[in-house]
């Protein structure tokens, strides 16, 4: 599926859709999952050109989504959101989104936080150097 210039998916609740195999440019913001929308699955997307610098190409503000395989590129704020915040999504994705919420937060793993880290100082460090 191609999407050019509007929403993908924007409701207030959503639970138990799937959201595969899109591409999605040049929209406000990608794929959004607001609060209060569980059990989705959102995999093999690629979200390219999001405009909103205050939020990202896909969004995800609620619990006991699945989030497999998608792509983000060029776009204006984060890449992906998870609850607005990156190193959680970080987090999420290498210890697995149900223990950044079954620790209200960053798990204590020492992998995990040092994936974290690892991937935010390389971050500031190339945003700091633009070729």
């Amino acid at each position: 599926m191609f999407i050019s210039g509007i929403h993908a998916h924007k409701t207030d609740t959503s639970i138990n859709n799937v959201i595969s195999g899109n591409e999605i440019y040049d929209v406000e913001e990608g794929i959004d999952i607001k609060e209060d929308s569980s059990f989705n699955t959102i995999e093999n997307n690629q979200i390219h050109g999001a405009t909103d610098p205050n939020s990202g190409g896909i969004n995800v503000r609620a619990d006991e989504n699945y989030i497999y395989n998608n792509r983000s590129y060029n776009n204006a704020g984060a890449g992906f959101r998870f609850g607005g915040d990156v190193s959680l999504a970080l987090a999420a994705y290498n210890a697995g989104p149900a223990a950044v919420e079954r620790y209200d937060g960053l798990p204590p793993y020492g992998e995990t936080r040092r994936f974290v880290a690892r991937v935010l100082d390389l971050v500031a460090r190339t945003s700091a150097h633009p070729r």
